[in-house]
């Protein structure tokens, strides 16, 4: 029976069902459920729909693979040691059946049997059921001749001529569990424990040196000589099917995963803990980040991102590691407030920056946590221990699932009495049942394990967690409740004040939360030199240049100085004020992007001196020579309008061509539709029912339209 026959047994009721889930197979509706059919067997919307299967799923789908044509509800029971109920196995079929990924078929005694439909096959035979090896007869041909002849003489099997016999009968004696105990008890205690490993392990194994037979482990090349472990690729063996059977009892499963193993709470702290800030620091931390890069913005790698030395600077100004410095360069990268300009390939804030900036603490908090949760990338791979991505690298494509991983995890986290902290593994293996295939992207080869510690790293940084548990405020973002989520944070975060000590040793100690404008004004005078309960922060005189350059005066600092310091202004630092506004701007140094060059001072001095002119900033700086901050190409234009016969001048020959304008800045930003699907895909993880993804009546009408044409 084909798919579309299939198909066409399905209740309206089903088929809207199959409709509304798999999206792209009703868009455009389909005419025929041939035509339904095809799109389903689309490799793409296989795979889209394989992603979304829960475990036990995955697992129902792996034992009609490994089954084949006997895949019937009874055999499915007889592959583990525990087997499932009859009503488990039947309702998660029929789940499978609706969304077209196995088929219903009956043998000759009326018996159903379940099958993958062959485009599902091909799709998901890619993988291996239950991560077992390959069968022994297909795993054995990948051996020369030669090597066969040597693995049949270690095990006693009489040699006959041609590799194809050779295949079927060592395949044949391993196929004996007997024959395999038998050989197991032959083997080293070193080998028999890289095997019972590797059958525990999926299967699979790395052994350095495979790909030169001679280098290998005497225990690695003991079980290579019998067949026990057969070559796959140039570093990695595999344990045939028939011998892990044989090792496992025949059965590969112990259990179906009926549902979600539950969350337990932490005996030992997790590496999570380590990271965990009070919300109050991480918004000075972005606060600190986007006036430094205001003011000197870091030049970008040419393969992309932030480099090191930047991101130790970066790290040494915000007084963490590099690691959390990375972190909090990607979190004010996804809520907006940095990008990078392609144009100049150097790190910029945006537009939105000083509005965030000049926000209630509170609401910056919120805005930060809530741009971050629904964030379609992954925001803690920047800060991996071994191979991190390079804050702000702009080639890595949007990752929905990374939004729905995310709200998973705190999900989970709900599930514990308040105050604990979870186990790790148990974590881990609760958040991947519902989608094993959601924690798999194609950018990167990192297991689930590290996704969660990078959504608990980020939880951490934040300050959604405390020993490992969730906040109050945490828990109003994962009912979407922005509103709760204010109030839950806004004890955090003490009054806002205006004023700071200044003491003689020229330091300024600024208790609690100082208001936005006069934390950024102070934070511009001095450098900060550690955090705690208050913020110790140092006048010097590089400090002091570093606000003069951005146009502040000796006196003006003193007046704001005399107005928020407590409880006056010490005479040290009054003298260190007009000392460093003494000397600086005495040596000027500045930026010409064009000059204007005549034979004729005369010329050159009515040109400077035209009423047109003047709007160019023109200044003369010898005779025969003036300069210009305006672009090249504008500069001509305009001496032009004013009546004169300029030239283009390059190495004091006059240019055939005029120099091209310059291109406006672009910065990387998101696809709206990115950023849509990321939004669905948290709602999704939060296990949301949003009104508009419900069933429509058009839907309906398709399905009417398809049995009509049928």
């Amino acid at each position: 029976m084909g798919l579309a026959d299939d198909f066409r047994q399905l209740s309206d009721e089903d088929l809207t069902h199959l409709l509304h889930t798999r999206t792209e197979l009703g868009d455009p509706p389909p005419t025929t459920f041939a035509d339904l059919a095809q799109r389903a067997s689309a490799p793409y919307s296989v795979d889209r729909c394989a992603r979304t299967l829960d475990r036990f799923s995955v697992q129902l789908m792996d034992a009609v693979r490994f089954l084949g044509d006997a895949a019937t509800v009874d055999q499915i029971q007889w592959l583990a040691q525990e087997p499932p109920s009859t009503t488990d196995v039947t309702a998660g079929l029929a789940r499978l059946r609706r969304l077209g990924m196995v088929s219903r078929d009956s043998d000759g005694s009326g018996t159903t049997v379940w099958k993958l439909p062959p485009a599902v096959q091909r799709v998901v035979g890619m993988s291996r059921p239950f991560g077992m090896g390959e069968p022994l007869e297909r795993a054995l041909d990948r051996h020369a001749a030669s090597d066969l002849r040597v693995i049949a003489e270690n095990l006693s099997v009489p040699l006959v001529p041609g590799k194809v016999g050779l295949v079927r009968l060592v395949a044949d004696h391993l196929r004996n569990p007997a024959r395999v105990a038998e050989v197991l008890r032959q083997v080293s205690p070193d080998a028999a424990a890289r095997l019972l490993a590797a059958v525990d392990d999926g299967s699979l194994v790395t052994i350095a040196g495979l790909g030169q037979r001679g280098r290998v482990a005497a225990d690695a090349a003991q079980l290579l000589s019998l067949g026990l472990l057969v070559p796959l690729d140039w570093d990695i063996a595999e344990v045939p099917r028939e011998v892990a059977l044989a090792i496992k009892g025949s059965k590969p499963l112990r259990a179906f995963d009926t549902e979600a193993p539950a969350v337990l709470m932490s005996a030992t702290p997790s590496a999570a803990l380590e990271l965990e800030q009070h919300p109050a620091v991480i918004l000075e931390q972005v606060g600190r980040l986007l006036h430094r890069w205001a003011e000197e913005p870091p030049t970008m790698l040419k393969a992309g991102g932030l480099g090191l030395k930047d991101l130790r600077l970066l790290a040494k100004e915000l007084g963490v590691d590099a690691p959390v410095a990375a972190r909090v360069v990607a979190l004010a990268a996804v809520a907006g407030l940095v990008s990078v300009d392609l144009l100049t390939a150097r790190a910029v804030t945006t537009d939105h920056a000083q509005e965030w900036l000049e926000m209630d603490p509170a609401l910056r908090w919120v805005q930060l946590v809530d741009r971050w949760s629904r964030a379609p990338e992954e925001v803690g791979r920047v800060a991996d221990e071994e191979t991190p991505t390079p804050a702000l690298r702009g080639d890595m494509g949007p990752l929905p699932d990374a939004a729905w991983r995310r709200a998973r995890v705190l999900r989970a986290l709900t599930t514990l009495e308040p105050g604990n902290g979870p186990d790790l593994d148990t974590l881990v293996n609760h958040v991947i049942w519902d989608g094993p295939g959601r924690w798999r992207d194609f950018d990167d080869h990192v297991g689930p394990r590290v996704r969660v510690q990078r959504v608990l790293g980020d939880a951490a940084v934040l300050g959604l967690t405390r020993a490992g548990a969730l906040t109050a405020a945490a828990q109003a973002l994962l009912k979407s409740d922005l509103g709760a989520c204010k109030a839950a944070v806004e004890p955090m975060f003490p009054e806002s004040v205006d004023t700071f000590t200044v003491q003689a040793d020229l330091t300024a100690i600024a208790p609690g939360e100082l208001r936005s404008d006069v934390g950024s004004e102070l934070a511009l005078l001095a450098d900060v030199e550690s955090r705690g309960g208050a913020t110790l922060l140092r006048f010097s005189e590089t400090s002091l240049r570093r606000a003069m350059d951005r146009g502040r005066t000796a006196p003006s600092i003193v007046a704001f100085l005399e107005l928020h310091a407590r409880p006056s202004v010490p005479q040290p630092l009054r003298y260190l004020v007009d000392d460093v506004g003494r000397r600086h701007g005495q040596i000027r140094v500045g930026t010409s992007v064009s000059y204007l060059r005549a034979d004729d001072p005369a010329l050159l001095a009515a040109v400077v001196n035209h009423r047109k002119v003047g709007k160019a900033g023109v200044r003369l700086i010898s005779p025969n020579v003036a300069v210009s901050a305006m672009d090249a190409t504008k500069l001509i234009k305009l001496v032009r309008e004013a009546g004169f016969l300029p030239a283009p001048d390059g190495d004091g020959d006059v240019m055939g061509a005029t120099v091209a304008e310059r291109a406006p800045a672009l910065v990387r930003d998101l696809t709206r539709r990115a950023q849509a699907d990321a939004d669905r895909a948290w709602r999704s993880g939060l296990g949301e029912v949003d009104a508009n993804s419900l069933p429509g009546p058009h839907l309906a009408a398709v399905v009417s339209r398809l049995r009509v044409r049928s």
